[in-house]
């Protein structure tokens, strides 16, 4: 008899301990593990889709996301204090966030782990070249999964934890000036359109220079003929000047003069608008702009000028209205597009 009881007063205390660990462990542990996802920005904004991608993912590998509905400010957080604040509020003891940077169709992608025990930071940074919106997603979430492992070995080797006044840290190794910026589009199209606008203004001089100013039936025989050698040897000789600048900004510089480090990446653009396409679309319509404005008003300036004199003494004059014209619309045309690459989207 006292055996039983024995047994009973065993099995109670069992049952006693399993439901104490239920109510009490099992919840402690789960918020000790628990992780809230905060916003991958991308251009100042939280991106949804790739935010719900890392739940999901992070919920596949058997981590205790907290469900949480956060606003975008709430999603921007990255300060410490603001990170605690967070933390505190959703029951969670790690955040994991990051940054999408785009350049052109890739991306670079940092993502950073924040722990409220230690404050210990840890981040991962990879790139995604030809992006689309479903492999951006994948491979943020794969980011974000590694992330969190490596974050749990750490804090099982660290013995004293550090306060970094910021959760992030940015990896300092060095990288490559991309080929495709912004920048050199800029500088390739405003020089090939000065190249194009300076050869095609020789190669037309040079058809004219010659060649009678009037018809013979206005001014007879002895009708004078444009001068135009010294005008086309300038604009040729002009064109020089923006066709070497061309052939430089071309050439990779750094790569020739400096090589490939060893292990490091290319440094993404700021912005998707600051993209090499656009770049060379702004300078070239820039340049051709310009060329036109100034055609415009150098034609407008010679319009009526005295050129020569017929055999009965008269004044032949520039009759250049057509050209200005011509010039004043193509440049306005030049203008407008202008006004589009920047703007635009």
């Amino acid at each position: 008899m006292a055996a039983r009881r024995s047994s009973i007063v065993i099995r109670l205390g069992l049952f006693l301990a399993l439901v104490l660990g239920v109510l009490l462990g099992f919840p402690l542990r789960a918020s000790a593990a628990s992780v809230l996802v905060l916003g991958f920005v991308e251009e100042g904004r939280p991106n949804a889709r790739v935010r719900q991608s890392v739940i999901q993912f992070l919920q596949r590998m058997g981590e205790e996301v907290v469900g949480a509905s956060l606003s975008s400010a709430d999603q921007l957080c990255t300060q410490s204090d603001c990170l605690a604040r967070l933390g505190e509020r959703h029951q969670a003891q790690r955040i994991v966030g990051g940054e999408l940077i785009p350049n052109d169709n890739s991306y670079r992608i940092l993502v950073w782990l924040f722990d409220r025990a230690s404050e210990m930071p840890n981040s991962a940074e990879t790139t995604c070249t030809d992006c689309n919106a479903e492999l951006l997603a994948d491979t943020v979430a794969r980011t974000a999964g590694n992330v969190l492992e490596v974050g749990a070995v750490q804090q099982q080797q660290v013995q004293r934890p550090q306060a970094p006044s910021q959760p992030v840290q940015q990896q300092t190794t060095a990288c490559r000036t991309p080929y495709r910026s912004f920048g050199r589009g800029l500088a390739i199209g405003s020089l090939a359109a000065l190249t194009l606008a300076g050869l095609a203004t020789g190669l037309v001089l040079a058809g004219y220079n010659g060649q009678p100013y009037l018809p013979d039936s206005t001014s007879g025989a002895g009708s004078p003929t444009y001068n135009l050698g010294t005008h086309t040897g300038l604009a040729l000789g002009l064109t020089a000047a923006p066709a070497l600048g061309l052939a430089a900004a071309a050439l990779p510089w750094q790569s020739i003069l400096h090589g490939h480090r060893g292990g490091a990446g290319v440094c993404p653009t700021a912005t998707g608008r600051r993209s090499f396409g656009r770049g060379i679309a702004i300078g070239a319509l820039g340049s051709f702009a310009i060329s036109g404005l100034a055609s415009a008003f150098a034609l407008t300036a010679v319009n009526g000028s005295v050129y020569a004199a017929n055999p009965d003494g008269s004044a032949i004059t520039y009759d250049l209205k057509p050209h200005y014209t011509a010039a004043s619309v193509a440049a306005a045309a030049m203008i407008a597009g202008l006004g589009l690459a920047i703007f635009i989207p």
